[in-house]
């Protein structure tokens, strides 16, 4: 994951370097003065970026482990459909991170992936000739894993929850078909009232009370690249 998070920062620093150049010939070879300016009907976004827990827990151990976890890497796709000021869409998100801890003398090694997919509302605002203000909301699935091992003996955790998400981001348009952006997220699920348990070739659905429950609520930073048409 963080090869990839890595790679996409070279991609986008390239693509914004070129998509500069291309502005710069474009306005110089073909003038806009007069253009009407045309109407977007589908967009379809790539982001990654950091998000920072809060207030969660996504340790199986319960409420005493539950600050081994601080944040982790995202990564977002969405599609929209366009009408006027506002869209509709499709978002699917990931986020991962891993961790390292003690539980009464014996060492827990994980690695955690929360997904989340979700229908999802989008409206934007131009506040100049290629800058957009946009703000999205949406209710969706989440699921989360845990891939980890106690000591020497693997298990495997999954739980599922509603979910919920939030965005506000700016973008700017680099080409006549390109934007790149960079926002703020706000998602995740309270109180993931169960979680089932795979260890050993034994299966079992644990049914936990506050304040052990599993809760995954994040804030985060994420940049990207949008391509319109």
């Amino acid at each position: 994951m963080k090869k990839l998070f890595m790679l996409f920062i070279l991609l986008l620093v390239g693509t914004v370097v070129k998509g500069q150049e291309s502005l710069e010939n474009e306005s110089k070879e073909f003038p806009s003065k007069g253009k009407k300016e045309r109407k977007e009907m589908l967009e379809m976004s790539l982001a990654t970026g950091y998000n920072w827990l809060l207030n969660s827990n996504l340790s199986p151990y319960g409420q005493h482990y539950r600050g081994n976890y601080k944040g982790g890497i995202i990564g977002a796709i969405d599609a929209f459909y366009c009408f006027d000021k506002w869209k509709v869409g499709v978002l699917f998100s990931t986020f991962s991170t891993s961790g390292n801890y003690g539980v009464e003398g014996r060492m827990v090694s994980e690695d955690i992936q929360v997904n989340y997919i979700a229908p999802q509302y989008k409206t934007s605002t131009r506040f100049a000739k290629r800058w957009v203000m946009s703000g999205s909301i949406g209710v969706g699935y989440l699921w989360y894993s845990n891939d980890g091992w106690l000591d020497n003996t693997g298990y495997k955790v999954s739980a599922h929850a509603l979910g919920i998400n939030s965005y506000f981001e700016i973008s700017c348009r680099l080409l006549s078909h390109m934007d790149v952006f960079v926002g703020t997220s706000y998602w995740g699920a309270s109180k993931i009232k169960k979680f089932k348990v795979e260890a050993q070739g034994e299966k079992k659905t644990v049914d936990l009370d506050d304040p052990y429950r599993l809760k995954f609520i994040t804030a985060g930073l994420l940049y990207g690249i949008r391509v319109v048409f």
